[in-house]
């Protein structure tokens, strides 16, 4: 009995200390996971704020920009004694040299006390527009002040979505002369700040004072016109701190995020940043998965055996990692981040593989930055890496799909692969060149305008009658020699029939 009662005793024991020992690893766990959720929303909490942060000292940089360049068409205004003298070939040459040095700037338009224009930096051949129920015509002539607009589609066909920077022009006696315009592209507010390696993916927005959209990223063409007073940010944080971080559950989009907002009270503006909560706590989620799951191993194999098998998976994650370092290394350009030429080779062998056997189409561009040298001769070759490095990304960003690819082919060179026919694949090749314009980097040695643009080449096996790889690749290449000898800037074809398509920039 003695025995049994030391047996006993001895499994009781067993049996409190497994449970004390289970209870501490699950409360150890619970304590971390805590602790690792509140830093984790700390940390993206910061990170919303400092995207807030930049977004506001580029904004008001830009508005200060607009202001000197819209007070120096004023005082010419006010030495002309109104707008008739802008549409002159010497005024209109200022006028749009005005425009072209404001980063961001579409077009500055010059309307006189009637509200019709009667002057665009873009062109001289001004179109009919009456402007008198514009914001930026009316509001600035009763605050007599810099009037930010909200984001509007421009009544100039092709324009891009934009909001205005509007500033009256008054002569000594107090009389209107003039309201100068500058119509400024939304992405530009925006868009920059990815560029910027924050590593998440964060909403963007910026709105006036009453709650009227000025700028959006992502998505702003689905927003146009929008108004969020009735919002979160309105209604409840704005009236208690001019900023602050906050869960946001947005009005436009219904989704949630961590946020920061700041009010900018001298441009009767606010600056908007979100994370959206599922993307902020992803990393934690997984982090507490992983620990959930080597709890329950602990609990069944003891924490001797969870301590080696740990050890193991541990050093076999290393390796994976590793590998897998060295397999991205192997096909990765270690400038741009995007595919390289060995990759481009494997990938276009395997596609054209899968072309004989299905008869699918398969199309290839041929890109070449225009000018490049110069480029770098002007600029030095650090601002030349960056260059390549933006163009890069906005290409890639281009490519909507996962079984397309674009690869940097050497130097200033790109290509990209295409599982689609000619038509496709011109789509694909204006979307790039326009979005490498949208960049507007300054190239003042580009003989052919003041920002970096690109020529393309394209062939496809669904316009000319191809053997094999190499000739859909030298084709695209004297495609591309097509598009330099006629001026650069587009994207030129090889022989053979394609449908006329309107590209939508």
């Amino acid at each position: 009995m003695a025995i049994q009662r030391a047996v006993s005793s001895l499994k009781f024991k067993y049996i409190v200390l497994t449970l004390l020992v289970a209870l501490a690893i699950i409360t150890a766990a619970v304590l971390q996971i805590w602790i690792d959720f509140q830093e984790t929303k700390r940390r993206q909490e910061l990170t919303a704020a400092d995207v807030t942060k930049v977004v506001e000292a580029h904004v008001f940089n830009t508005v200060t920009q607009a202001q000197n360049i819209l007070g120096l068409v004023a005082e010419t205004i006010i030495d002309d004694d109104g707008p008739h003298m802008m549409r002159e070939a010497g005024r209109w040459k200022q006028l749009h040299a005005f425009c072209a040095s404001l980063i961001g700037c579409k077009s500055i338009a010059v309307v006189d006390p009637s509200g019709q224009i009667v002057a665009l930096s873009d062109t001289r051949d001004v179109p009919n527009i009456d402007a008198s129920d514009r914001l930026y015509f009316k509001v600035p002539q009763k605050t007599k002040r810099l009037f930010i607009g909200p984001a509007v589609v421009s009544r100039v066909k092709g324009s891009p979505i934009l909001f205005s920077i509007a500033l009256p022009v008054f002569d000594s006696a107090g009389k209107l002369l003039s309201v100068v315009s500058a119509g400024m592209v939304t992405s530009h507010a925006t868009d920059f700040y990815g560029l910027m390696g924050f590593g998440v993916s964060t909403t963007v927005s910026i709105f006036k004072g009453n709650g009227d959209l000025v700028a959006r990223y992502p998505d702003m063409a689905s927003h146009v016109g929008k108004n969020n007073a009735k919002g979160q940010l309105f209604a409840k944080e704005l009236p208690k701190a001019p900023s602050g971080t906050y869960e946001s559950i947005s009005v436009f989009d219904g989704k949630t995020r961590i946020a920061a907002y700041q009010s900018v009270k001298d441009l009767d503006l606010v600056i908007f940043a979100g994370i959206e909560k599922n993307v902020a706590y992803q990393n934690w989620w997984n982090r507490s998965a992983w620990t959930a799951s080597i709890i329950g191993f602990l609990l069944v194999f003891i924490l001797f055996i969870l301590y080696f098998g740990y050890r193991s998976l541990s050093r076999q994650g290393k390796l994976e990692v590793k590998n897998r370092e060295l397999s991205e290394l192997a096909t990765i350009d270690g400038l741009t981040g995007i595919a390289n030429r060995r990759f481009f080779d494997l990938t276009l062998q395997r596609e054209w593989d899968r072309h004989k056997r299905d008869k699918s189409a398969l199309s290839v561009l041929m890109l070449d930055v225009d000018f490049f040298k110069s480029y770098n001769d002007r600029y030095g070759h650090q601002a030349g890496d960056e260059c390549l490095r933006k163009i890069a990304q906005i290409l890639d960003a281009s490519i909507h799909r996962d079984i397309d690819l674009i690869a940097r082919y050497g130097g200033e060179e790109f290509a990209a692969i295409l599982n689609c026919d000619a038509n496709g694949a011109y789509v694909v090749a204006e979307r790039m060149r326009l979005a490498v314009g949208s960049l507007a980097i300054p190239h003042e040695d580009s003989k052919i305008g003041t920002t970096v643009s690109i020529s393309i080449g394209l062939a496809s096996t669904s316009t000319s009658k191809i053997v094999s790889k190499e000739d859909l690749i030298q084709l695209a290449d004297v495609a591309l020699y097509e598009s330099k000898s006629n001026g650069r800037n587009m994207v030129s074809p090889s022989p053979g029939k394609i449908e006329a398509l309107e590209v939508l920039g």
